[in-house]
């Protein structure tokens, strides 16, 4: 997929992949979606990253924290009275 050159480009692959990840979640079975992730075999899957995630379920959380971080900051820096870090030390 090529990279956003401009806002609008931004929008759009944004919307574009948003729908491919509901459609793919939507076809899902529960125990899809339960399934735990098992990344032990891999040498190249170390980090930690790859072992806090244990399913579809906790990385859909994980992602809507962080959409949840960037909407408060995007909020409380568009208001010139307010202002905060990105990512808070809390």
């Amino acid at each position: 997929m090529p990279r956003a050159r401009n806002k609008e480009d931004l929008l759009n692959f944004s919307e574009e992949n948003y729908s491919k990840l509901m459609k793919m979640i939507s076809e899902m079975t529960e125990t899809q979606m339960a399934t735990e992730f098992d990344f032990s075999d891999d040498e190249s899957k170390k980090e930690a990253h790859w072992g806090r995630d244990k399913n579809v379920h906790d990385v859909l959380i994980h992602l809507y924290e962080w959409q949840q971080l960037l909407i408060k900051f995007v909020e409380h820096n568009s208001a010139k009275e307010s202002k905060i870090a990105f990512s808070p030390s809390e």
